[in-house]
């Protein structure tokens, strides 16, 4: 039962009646946590990427240099954000966000 009183908890893929720790659905195999951490991993490869891009591009076009720049911080920052999320997802909590990847 979950704690707030909203009933048994589901997976978010398959709807499977879960008992509310599992790391992955025992139907779908879905596991939230492994899809979180892939994409905060593509994130901050695509963050680390946009530094030399910026300076890459004072060559070009120096007007673009300080929007990588500022691209690749938030990057960072929204993967720093996914990474927090994906270490209290599980396949009924917060397991929709992650359920599209």
């Amino acid at each position: 039962m979950l704690p707030f009183g909203g009933g048994m908890p589901h997976c978010k893929r398959c709807g499977l009646e879960l008992d509310g720790d599992e790391e992955s659905c025992p139907r779908c195999q879905f596991n939230p946590k492994q899809m979180a951490m892939k994409l905060a991993t593509v994130m901050l490869i695509a963050a680390i990427a946009m530094i030399p891009l910026a300076y890459l591009s004072l060559f070009v076009g120096p007007r673009a240099g300080p929007y990588l720049v500022r691209g690749s911080y938030i990057l960072f920052a929204l993967a720093a954000a996914v990474f927090v999320l994906g270490l209290a997802v599980t396949p009924y909590r917060f397991g929709s966000l992650f359920s599209r990847f």
